[in-house]
């Protein structure tokens, strides 16, 4: 039965992809359903093992005749219990010849079995095993053992499902106690037991590698990728082995050899993993022990722990086996303190003790050092009184044991005393309950007269006495607040003197500030005692708490006075200031606004506080830039109608509202009426304009004049008197000139006025330059002017009007010419701006300059410096410039020089 089972389980194991696949499509609650129902199954298996056949351990040898003989007893006793000796032949095994007992021929072991027939001596005799009892002391102590290690499994998967180095330690913990729980299948020679048990002893070890990885990534921040790697390695290895020993182990006649050394190898293969988890804290401590830190703290801990946790089974077990063929302490103990390691870590995590890991560990080592000293003499006296029956291995363990006991009892001590408190010391638990209890009531103190209920009260009845009170002595006043039976005229009174000492009155000093002194003022005992010494004590612990909760209640006072004033201010300047204000909080939702808001909205404030800002459709662009993404809206102009036909003319600011770490925590948004500045300007501009106006009929009837009293002057000559033919043709010549002077006067007018429109087309500027440059080179020349040119490299191709713009240079140049003296120079550049990639062109001379006013007047139609001149020609420049989108400006200094610029945008 044994057998077929096992085939099937190797069988399926070795589908091992199909099962991936299938793991694939079943979610968590069918693998956690099937999981658990094969540990109920694994788990009821052994203990059917366990509760009907005891475990014999009687070891066979088949000698040279093919005889097998009693080798060993695994338990020493049940020699003399059952009648067999070693050297016995074994003949039957519950009736059937023992090479067919299964256990003999693959374990060497006479197991799972109800009677042997013995031969002695020429003598056969039957011996029943069932006088032997059915649980062994290995069995009790397995069993105690997987109930320690599944409980602390459950508990801390339970409560740290969600951390990963939580999960590692389960399955370290879970595998110690499946490596518990097979013993006993093991110990019956169960095939099952002997197979499961190497596979969970060698993955102890390895499970609790795999969790200080995870765990020193998780909590120190230590990375160890390369050992993962190793690990996954390690995992594939373990099961091929695994699987294939199983192989192995299904035919009975392999087993036979094969199990001594298979066994050796699990256990070397254990040991290593032991000493790569040694190995790894080794390495990190010498890493990290200069930094102290508490990753450095916790490498240091860790590595103590597993020293302790493992060194018993590897030096005193597994060691001692593979050197010399036994044990010197049985692995049933020592196997014990592998699980020390996960279960003081299972303690840490899940009482969230981890970080103080470093002064549990000095003080359960200073506890271990206390408890040297009795447990040796305990040990000692029992080795006294069973010398001759106790080994030196019995012996170890029981010091061991002893010693680790007495160092949980010291250190749970703490524990228990402060349980037990109210039992062993009934006032110093009532005193402490009542100053938790006075400390947590004034945690939510918050104005003087709370005081009276979460402090005096107390204090008068645990302290029994008639009455007590807080006294606060101001520069002019006093204020009490009392409880009980007490004299508040005479307390007043006392304090006011600063009269400390008083038969009736014990009185205390809590603080003394600048603004008030306080005291604590209490009646005698209700026994006529004085205070005992932890009472006492309690008091002054008492006046140290309230020192700080009334500063504090002080300054919330303070604050809220000053708070009710700002509150006041800020209503006051809510309500008077002439502009609009709305303020929000981060969601939009409006906490505050004024009148100039509700008459440009048209909405009564008490309707809009605590609604969204939003429903005012024209801000609703504004806050939601300045609130979704801290926009700063400055100075933005607006119009609201907030009746038909009524229009309101406002400049607008708006921006966040930020806390200390520059999070948005609402927003403000401001609106002042310019209406009447608006009106103002434009009444200005109209009153400009018609000054304008007048000076530009002014200056045209000056032009037109003087070439029509020309005229007008010859026409009188030439009706009045006879003049010959050369002076008619003369005054004929004169009058068309003065004709065509007021043709041009009236022309540029026009130009200057309403300009014709360009006609644009792509040309290149520099080409533009160099015509202008040539037509104007004979000028230059006459005046005895250099004209140079600094353009840049880079043809620059605009859309424009080359005629006008020729106008436009021509006229600049002809000017800087006539203000120029003789060898003066003329320089006209054009760049490109490497900022704007906007185009500028300069045109600099060296002559007499401007003063600020004239450069302020200079494109005024008819202002001009010239004698000549009549002030036309820089306006209808300025108006062909706008014209082309471009700008126009002047610098100038007196008696230095003057540079025209002109700058057309770079797209």
């Amino acid at each position: 039965m044994s057998n077929l089972m096992y085939l099937i389980f190797v069988y399926y194991n070795s589908q091992k992809v199909g099962k991936l696949m299938i793991k694939k499509f079943m979610n968590k609650k069918v693998r956690v359903s099937i999981l658990l129902a094969l540990f109920i199954g694994a788990q009821c298996w052994v203990n059917y093992l366990v509760f009907n056949y005891p475990a014999i351990g009687i070891g066979v040898e088949q000698n040279r005749d093919s005889q097998w003989i009693v080798t060993y007893f695994e338990i020493d006793e049940y020699s003399s219990l059952l009648g067999i000796q070693i050297g016995d032949e074994i003949k039957e095994v519950d009736g059937s010849d023992v090479n067919q007992h299964e256990s003999v021929i693959k374990w060497s072991s006479i197991a799972q079995a109800r009677s042997v027939l013995v031969h002695r001596d020429g003598e056969e005799f039957e011996v029943s095993l069932n006088e032997l009892p059915s649980l062994t002391q290995f069995d009790v102590i397995a069993y105690s053992a997987q109930i320690v290690c599944f409980t602390a499994a459950f508990l801390l998967y339970r409560r740290l499902s969600y951390s990963l180095s939580a999960r590692y330690l389960t399955i370290a913990i879970l595998t110690g106690g499946f490596t518990f729980m097979t013993l006993g299948a093991s110990i019956r020679e169960d095939t099952f037991g002997k197979i499961f048990i190497v596979l969970f002893l060698v993955l102890v070890s390895y499970t609790l590698l795999h969790f200080l990885i995870v765990f020193f990534q998780d909590r120190g921040g230590i990375v160890l990728q390369p050992l993962f790697l190793l690990l996954k390695y390690g995992y594939i290895a373990i099961f091929i082995t695994w699987i294939t020993t199983g192989i192995f182990y299904a035919h009975p006649a392999l087993t036979h050899y094969i199990y001594p050394e298979s066994t050796q190898f699990f256990v070397l293969i254990f040991l290593l993993g032991i000493l790569l988890n040694v190995g790894l804290l080794t390495y990190l401590y010498f890493k990290h022990r200069a930094s102290k830190s508490f990753v450095s703290t916790l490498v240091r801990t860790v590595w103590i722990s597993l020293l302790l946790s493992m060194s018993p089974i590897a030096i005193f077990s597994f060691a001692p086996l593979l050197i010399y063929g036994e044990f010197w302490i049985d692995a049933i103990y020592t196997a014990w303190f592998i699980m020390i390691f996960p279960l003081s870590f299972t303690y840490f995590i899940t009482s969230e003790r981890l970080y103080d890991i470093d002064m549990i560990i000095r003080r359960l080592g200073l506890t271990t050092v206390l408890s040297i000293v009795p447990a040796g003499i305990f040990t000692g006296m029992v080795w006294v009184a069973f010398q001759t029956e106790a080994t030196l291995g019995s012996i170890l363990l029981l010091f061991i044991f002893t010693l680790i006991l007495l160092s949980l009892l010291l250190y749970s001590l703490e524990f228990f005393i402060t349980k037990l408190e109210p039992v062993l010391f009934p006032r110093k638990y009532d005193l402490q309950s009542s100053l938790e209890k006075i400390a947590t009531k004034l945690s939510s103190t918050s104005n003087f007269n709370d005081l009276k209920t979460n402090v005096l009260v107390d204090i008068v009845s645990t302290l029994e006495v008639f009455g007590c009170a807080i006294v606060f002595k101001y520069r002019n006043s006093v204020e009490t607040i009392t409880e009980g039976a007490i004299d508040l005229a005479e307390v007043e009174s006392l304090i006011a003197l600063e009269r400390m000492e008083h038969r009736a009155y014990t009185i205390n000093v809590i603080s003394r500030k600048e603004e008030y002194t306080s005291y604590l003022v209490m009646t005698q005992k209700k026994t006529n005692t004085l205070l005992g010494l932890e009472d006492t004590q309690w008091l002054n612990l008492i006046i140290s708490y309230l020192a700080v909760s009334l500063e504090n209640v002080y300054l919330i006072r303070k604050l809220t006075l000053m708070a009710s004033h700002r509150d006041l201010l800020h209503r006051v300047t809510m309500n008077t200031i002439n502009d609009g204000v709305i303020i929000t909080d981060k969601n939009g939702i409006i906490v505050e606004l004024n009148q100039l808001i509700e008459k440009i909205t048209n909405c009564r404030k008490e309707n809009v506080i605590n609604e969204s800002v939003f429903i005012f459709e024209d801000f609703t662009s504004y806050m939601d830039n300045v609130i979704s993404h801290g926009q700063r809206f400055e100075s933005v102009e607006c119009i609201f109608y907030p009746s038909p036909g009524k229009q309101i003319n406002c400049l607008l600011d708006a921006f966040p509202i930020l806390n200390d770490e520059e999070e948005i925590i609402g927003a403000y948004l401001r609106i002042w009426d310019i209406s009447e500045r608006i009106e103002h300007e434009q009444q200005m501009m109209a009153a400009e304009k018609f000054s304008l106006m007048g000076k530009l009929a002014a200056g045209i009837a000056h032009e037109i004049r003087n070439p029509l009293t020309s005229i007008m002057g010859l026409v009188h000559l030439l009706r009045e008197k006879y003049v010959n033919a050369e002076t008619y043709y003369r005054y004929i010549h004169i009058i068309h000139d003065e004709l065509q002077s007021l043709n041009k006067i009236v022309t540029d007018f026009v130009l200057m006025a309403k300009p014709s429109l360009p006609s644009k087309k792509e040309v290149i500027l520099q080409h533009i330059i160099h015509e202008t440059v040539q037509l104007m080179t004979s000028q230059a020349n006459l005046h005895n002017i250099i004209l140079n040119t600094d353009l840049s490299p880079i043809e620059v191709e605009l859309y424009l009007d080359a005629t006008q713009l020729k106008q436009v240079f021509m006229n600049i140049i002809q000017n800087a010419f006539e203000a120029s003296p003789e060898g003066g120079e003329v320089t006209i550049c054009l760049v490109i701006n490497p900022d704007n990639k906007d185009i500028e062109i300069s045109i600099q001379d060296n002559g007499i300059g401007m003063t600020e006013i004239q450069m302020v007047e200079l494109f005024i139609p008819f202002f001009t410096t010239k004698e000549n001149g009549i002030g036309i020609g820089l306006g209808i420049c300025s108006r062909i410039i706008d014209n082309h989108n471009g700008k126009i400006s002047v610098a100038s200094n007196l008696g230095v020089g003057t540079i025209f610029t002109i700058v057309f945008q770079g797209n």
